[in-house]
């Protein structure tokens, strides 16, 4: 498994292991979201990869994880605030995932 898709898999296994408030539409997956009911689409794009140290193998994949919060039309927030700051807390800055022998360091705080 490319290192790739093993940082995406754990990216989408700490966000399953959250909760399951709202249900979750993830890349390359058929989801047809239900009438009047909140769901979440998850993407993972990757940056450009930095070579910190020109003497060894050592790199580091950059990435972006989005998660948008979609709610029912003209119903209110739908639950989308307070989910929006359970998913910036559980990917807190400081953060390491550990998939295997792949880090996933969250550097950024969530915003």
């Amino acid at each position: 498994m490319s290192n790739q898709n093993k940082i995406r898999l754990s990216l989408m296994k700490h966000l399953k292991n959250l909760d399951d408030s709202f249900e979750t539409s993830y890349p390359n997956v058929k989801y047809t979201p239900k009438v009047d009911v909140p769901y979440q689409v998850v993407w993972v794009s990757p940056n450009k990869t930095m070579n910190p140290t020109p003497w060894d193998s050592y790199h580091r994949e950059n990435g972006t994880l989005r998660i948008d919060l979609r709610c029912p039309a003209w119903k209110g927030e739908g639950g989308a605030v307070s989910k929006a700051e359970s998913i910036q807390s559980h990917f807190k800055r400081g953060l390491t995932i550990t998939i295997n022998d792949v880090k996933v360091d969250i550097t950024h705080t969530p915003s």
